[in-house]
This record gives C-alpha cells, sequence and structure tokens, in this order.
C-alpha cells in the first residue's frame, strides 16, 4: 500500500429507490453473496419462500426454512 486514498462517489445504483431492483437481479445478488456461506441447494428455498411470501403463512416459513 503507497497510502493512497480512492473514493468513488455514485449517486444512484442498481437497488437505490430510483433503480429498483430486479427479481432476478436480488436472486442473483443473494447467491453470489450467500453462496460462499451455504450450499446452493439449502438457499433455493430460501428463495422460493421469499417469492412467495404474501401467499404463506409464517408457521409454513419456519417450517419450509428448517
Amino acid at each position: 500500500m503507497d497510502g493512497r486514498v480512492l473514493i468513488r462517489e455514485m449517486s444512484e445504483y442498481e437497488g437505490f429507490h430510483t433503480r429498483p431492483m430486479s427479481w432476478e437481479g436480488a436472486v442473483r445478488k443473494f447467491y453470489a453473496v450467500a453462496d460462499e456461506r451455504e450450499h446452493r441447494a439449502r438457499l433455493d428455498p430460501v428463495v422460493k419462500a421469499v417469492r412467495t411470501l404474501e401467499k404463506i403463512s409464517v408457521r409454513n416459513l419456519v417450517m419450509h426454512l428448517l
């Protein structure tokens, strides 16, 4: 390191309120972040549960993810 400080300022980005992220973009980001810690097979039910969150009960959500 040579002591320089680099700064990059952004006024908007994908996922910002002026540029909402698509469902597909959110899923890609979730897998990119979570896949480092969990196997994808364990992540698929989370994606499915979130996709249908308004249609499932809390009880089924908890049972589905355990």
